[in-house]
């Protein structure tokens, strides 16, 4: 094809059908027959160019537009430019109950430019096109509501996925989203950015919102010691906020959680945002050390080790009653999860029996001492030289607080040695106590 068909006239000259007719596909079709090509018009039905919203005054909404950013587009089928800002005027104002509304940009005959009008209705009609839309709460418009059209449309072209954006962790130190020394007694949970500063929350009627945030926190007053508590983040009033809700049971919560478009929330309410878990060491404060793991990240979890280490002095045991290391039951590492996840453990005991015949036991319990607990023990040693004894656990702990317990086992009858960290004997162990960790 040669493009223009027409060509100039010289004056006077007959204006003959066939010249009329390139004309027409020229200026209609770029020279196209009807059969091949839809005309510019309904190509360019949906041009627009510089259009933005904005609130105004808490229940309007204003499109702005100057001479040297003006707004441009075609409804229905009319060209329309904007160089002034345009109102929704008071009188077209939403009201009533809370709900979804729709913007239309509105062509009027004697006019160039647009005028804007709200409904509950997405329905176009002649010369009322579809712009945005926003969310009504019943007194005002919510600010972060408020999308154009282009916008819904470019989210979906570039398959946004909000819900993924948490570049956050929950910390008991401000400013150190992973802390390095141990924390105790902490009454105040930061939610600290890592890796970024965005955080995805979910609003009615208006999908996920994405907000640059600094350091979030909130307070554990009012929480009794050993309670678990849920960290939620949410929008108030056009900023992410942080609040708390406890379980009922150290492994039973009293709201579920539940899941938006794949990210976790409160069950039945989506705007609430799931971060993590933390558990009370006392009244209204909370502990993040080698010894209690008591803080727990649902976003960028990392290897958080649990460490305790055998006193120096040594003790003896003669029975086979399964125990905690010499008869203590603080011989145990306490940690907390928010969601099932990653634990590991191994414990290294040095010790001897008084007979060659007699063996000994150790092992790592979950939550108790019984013999129904235990998920790692070590091979039974004996004899009257010193052994290393080394039991190991690694499993996919289930939601709550749960501890490891550090037990040892004999026989009836004799007596076997445990040697503390000051007084081992064999080169191949650094030190005598438990290693580990928990994802979180």
């Amino acid at each position: 094809m040669t493009y223009p068909l027409s060509s100039d006239v010289t004056a006077g000259q007959p204006t003959a059908a066939a010249h009329y007719n390139n004309l027409r596909a020229d200026a209609l079709r770029l020279g196209n027959s009807e059969a091949d090509a839809v005309t510019l018009g309904t190509l360019l039905a949906r041009f627009e160019d510089g259009l933005r919203l904005e609130v105004l005054e808490g229940s309007r909404l204003r499109v702005p537009a100057t001479p040297a950013e003006p707004v441009m587009l075609l409804a229905g089928g009319v060209p329309l430019s904007a160089v002034n800002h345009v109102d929704l005027p008071v009188s077209g104002a939403p009201s009533g109950a809370a709900g979804e509304w729709f913007v239309f940009a509105v062509q009027s005959a004697g006019s160039t430019t647009f005028t804007l009008e709200v409904n509950t209705s997405a329905a176009e009609s002649t010369g009322r096109r579809l712009i945005g839309r926003f969310h009504w709460d019943g007194s005002a418009i919510a600010p972060h509501t408020l999308r154009t059209q282009r916008r819904l449309f470019y989210d979906a072209l570039l398959n946004n996925l909000p819900p993924l954006s948490c570049d956050g962790r929950l910390t008991l130190t401000s400013g150190l989203p992973v802390t390095t020394a141990d924390v105790s007694g902490a009454g105040t949970v930061y939610f600290s950015p890592y890796r970024g500063n965005r955080l995805a929350l979910y609003l009615p009627a208006a999908g996920w919102r994405l907000y640059a945030f600094n350091e979030l926190s909130t307070g554990l007053s009012g929480y009794p010691g050993g309670k678990n508590v849920d960290i939620f983040a949410f929008d108030n009033g056009g900023s992410p906020a942080l609040e708390c809700l406890a379980w009922s049971g150290d492994t039973v919560r009293a709201a579920a959680l539940g899941w938006q478009d794949g990210a976790a929330v409160l069950a039945g309410d989506p705007t609430r945002r799931y971060l993590g878990t933390v558990r009370t060491s006392g009244s209204g404060v909370t502990e993040d050390s080698k010894l209690r793991r008591l803080v727990w990240n649902a976003h960028h979890p990392i290897f958080r080790p649990l460490e305790k280490t055998l006193p120096d002095a040594s003790w003896t045991y003669g029975s086979s009653a399964l125990r905690y290391l010499n008869n203590d039951s603080g011989y145990k590492l306490e940690y907390v999860c928010g969601e099932p996840g990653e634990v590991r453990l191994t414990l290294y005991v040095q010790a001897k029996t008084s007979s060659a015949d007699k063996t000994a036991l150790f092992a790592i319990g979950l939550d108790g001492a019984g013999q129904a607990h235990i998920i790692g023990a070590s091979p039974s040693i004996g004899g009257t030289a010193t052994s290393l004894a080394v039991a190991a656990a690694h499993f996919l702990s289930p939601a709550g607080y749960h501890s490891l317990s550090l037990l040892e086992h004999g026989q009836d009858s004799y007596t076997m040695t445990v040697y503390g960290s000051g007084q081992r004997t064999l080169d191949d162990a650094d030190s005598v106590g438990a290693w580990g960790g928990v994802m979180g």
